[in-house]
């Protein structure tokens, strides 16, 4: 300790690279922390994250410090890295427990982090509620980055490693969030050009003395003046242009880009923290369907459909099933898959397999646009498609969960779609489904009656919304009627409200259906997710169901679905009849077509 405080004693006022330069690699770093904050990655609050600009802070200072005393690359890492597993959990606590003392914002962070790696490796649960380990996970990086970035530039004296790192990451951050950050950008631009500047200024310093020719300050002068004109050229330029061009000269290079990134996303899908200011890869259909804090979705045209004969029905176009809910997402509990040949029988081997009485076949092709998942599109039950596919399925009696194909060509499709009405054997009415009764197969029961433990908190709001839409069916014994009275209840604007961003209500350790049945204010997937669970809860089996909405019907041979339709709904079971699709989202949002009430049925 006092051979430390002897160097310290020794260090000069100014660093001999100049003050300058230390500001340029703090506003470098900190550019790159305000833009994670500003994109709230951890549940849309972007006030959880403010302590990154403290990280960086925190990095750099050490990363200085250990440059100019001499300690070495590793030692300062080193020490850099203690620093860093004794502060920021403190940080990450005062977030969790604010107020609390530094002991209790310790064990916070520490409980945070072991109930996450509980629910994700040991629980296998498709999210976890926790968020500690997202904000200690960011305050780690941000302040490991700036550390790096301050070394390499003092230490090493190579400002470029330290402007190319912390822009990459600026720059992939910035294309994720759709918040405009171009002031950010314009802010690490001027630093980066200043410090490069600087450095190349002390360089000319350097040699002058070594030649011994001349005043170095003289040139250094020279340089910082004609840089600042320089940048300030550069950047106003760079502006003009950022607002006038219209060209896309790498549309070419990044074409097919955003399919990969979309299978990458979904595979890491359960890992990432939601709610964010982030934007969407694209409309994903995988194992896991996690319910952010905002449904966002864009306008472009996903696909469209050509019919093989007039069609009038409108129809949902289904991606994929989901048995198992997990608080804030619903995941596939796949057991294996089977491939089918083009033009064989899909369902062939599955529990979901239909029989033609009542269904009546149509036949389509389906050509993607925007939406190039591999999920086979189809309403209800497909029965032939002209390529090979893959069909993913639940349990051993091979509940379909998805069929997916390879690549992104158009696809034809023959479907078994539901009859209304009492003309047909085996076709849909109101009063057939009254009748229809609860005796469900064992299967049915053991993968589509499970709610998970705090999905509906005794004595919680979810469960006072049972209760008051039980109150108001007239036989809640009879499924159909608690179905059908759920879906008027929860689509009834003085009860709920549409709502596609609900980033600002506070449902933090809250499943997504006690926080609906609080607040009151959700899209499709919180309406789904709270029908099917309370459903099941009432022992009716549920499953969610994800996909489009109906399309733009140009006429009756043709229609067009945008991006904007995808959508959640659920299906019933009902015994002698299979699943059947209902639809409680509010907000003039679903477009199910009622069912005929038909002939009584004795």
């Amino acid at each position: 300790m006092t051979e430390l405080r002897e160097r310290l004693r020794r260090l000069p006022k100014a660093p001999v690279e100049g003050w300058i330069s230390l500001a340029g690699i703090l506003v470098l770093t900190l550019a790159l922390a305000w833009s994670l904050d500003d994109a709230a990655w951890v549940l849309g609050r972007d006030h959880f994250t403010d302590f990154l600009a403290l990280t960086v802070g925190w990095g750099v200072a050490i990363g200085f410090i250990g440059a100019k005393v001499g300690w070495g690359r590793w030692p300062t890492y080193l020490v850099g890295a203690l620093l860093a597993a004794l502060i920021v959990p403190l940080y990450v606590g005062d977030v969790l427990v604010p107020e609390a003392n530094w002991f209790v914002q310790y064990q916070a962070t520490a409980t945070s982090m072991v109930e996450a790696w509980r629910d994700l490796a040991l629980r296998n649960q498709a999210v976890t509620l926790e968020y500690g380990h997202f904000l200690l996970t960011l305050g780690l990086f941000t302040w490991a980055t700036a550390l790096y970035a301050s070394y390499t530039t003092f230490g090493h004296r190579r400002p470029l490693n330290a402007i190319v790192l912390v822009g990459i990451v600026l720059v992939a951050n910035m294309g994720f969030t759709y918040r405009n950050q171009l002031t950010l950008l314009v802010l690490f631009s001027l630093a980066a050009l200043f410090l490069l500047i600087r450095y190349h200024a002390f360089d000319e310093e350097s040699e002058w003395l070594r030649r011994r020719i001349g005043d170095p300050s003289a040139v250094s002068a020279l340089y910082l003046r004609g840089g600042s004109v320089f940048i300030a050229v550069a950047v106003v330029g760079s502006l003009f242009l950022t607002n006038t061009a219209s060209s896309s000269p790498l549309a070419g290079a990044v074409r097919g880009v955003g399919d990969q990134l979309i299978v990458l996303g979904r595979d890491f899908q359960r890992f990432l923290p939601t709610g964010g200011a982030n934007r969407p890869l694209g409309v994903q259909f995988g194992n896991t369907a996690q319910i952010s804090g905002q449904w966002t979705t864009a306008q472009s045209e996903a696909f469209s459909v050509e019919f093989a004969s007039p069609e009038d029905d409108h129809l949902y176009w289904r991606a994929a099933v989901y048995d198992t809910f997990g608080q804030t997402a619903w995941s596939q509990t796949v057991a294996a898959g089977y491939d089918v040949a083009a033009g064989a029988e899909v369902l062939s081997e599955s529990a979901d397999k239909v029989a033609d009485a009542g269904r009546r076949a149509i036949t389509f092709r389906v050509t993607p646009t925007d939406f190039r998942g591999s999920s086979i599109l189809s309403p209800q039950s497909p029965s032939k498609i002209d390529t090979q596919v893959r069909v993913s399925y639940v349990g051993d009696a091979k509940f379909i969960a998805s069929v997916d194909r390879s690549g992104g060509d158009p696809y034809k499709v023959t479907a078994l779609v539901r009859e209304r009405g009492d003309d047909t054997a085996g076709a849909l009415t109101i009063n057939r489904l009254r009748a229809a009764g609860t005796a469900y197969p064992a299967a049915i029961r053991k993968h589509y009656l499970t709610v998970p433990e705090g999905a509906i908190p005794p004595g919680g709001d979810a469960e006072k919304l049972l209760e008051d839409i039980l109150a108001e069916v007239d036989d809640p014994s009879n499924p159909y009627d608690v179905a059908s009275t759920m879906v008027d209840y929860l689509q009834s604007s003085d009860n709920f409200q549409y709502d596609a961003d609900v980033r600002d209500l506070a449902c933090e350790g809250l499943s997504t259906v006690e926080c609906f049945a609080r607040f009151k204010h959700g899209y499709c997937q919180h309406y789904a997710t709270t029908m099917a669970i309370l459903l099941r809860a009432h022992g009716i089996p549920t499953r969610l169901v994800a996909g489009f909405l109906p399309g733009l019907r140009e006429n009756r041979l043709s229609e067009t679905v945008p991006v904007s339709a995808a959508h959640a709904w659920v299906d019933v079971y009902f015994p002698g009849y299979g699943w059947v699709q209902f639809d409680p989202t509010g907000g003039g949002i679903a477009r199910a077509e009622p069912l005929p009430t038909g002939e009584p049925v004795q």
